[in-house]
């Protein structure tokens, strides 16, 4: 659990998973996951649906979510966004991101695959 994710280039992801686990032990919560196949999971299939209504926060919220949680240097990654709603770092350049299908603009496809 601690290690390297295989196949996953950011430093940043592997230190969410890593936060996530260290979250787990501090709070004593047990996490099981496992993988359901899509035919099995009826939530799967509303969850990819993309939509026209692409949404994203404001520019004055994501500003407020930068300075309380994005350190000095603010965000370096935007896990889950399509190539149309990712947020921005502080020089306003769209973070990188994981998108739920090939974009050009991703870093790479499926965030939890």
């Amino acid at each position: 659990m601690l290690g390297i994710i295989k196949g996953v280039k950011g430093r940043d992801l592997n230190n969410a998973i890593k936060a996530l686990f260290f979250t787990t032990m501090d709070l004593n919560i047990l996490l099981h996951m496992l993988y359901v196949p899509s035919q099995q999971n009826p939530a799967d299939a509303p969850s990819r649906r993309l939509s026209l209504l692409d949404y994203t926060l404001t520019p004055e919220i994501w500003n407020e979510v930068q300075l309380r949680f994005g350190g000095e240097e603010g965000h370096s990654c935007d896990l889950m966004a399509l190539d149309s709603n990712a947020m921005s770092n502080r020089l306003g350049c769209p973070l990188p991101h994981f998108t739920p299908y090939p974009s050009p603009c991703s870093i790479g496809v499926n965030l939890l695959a």
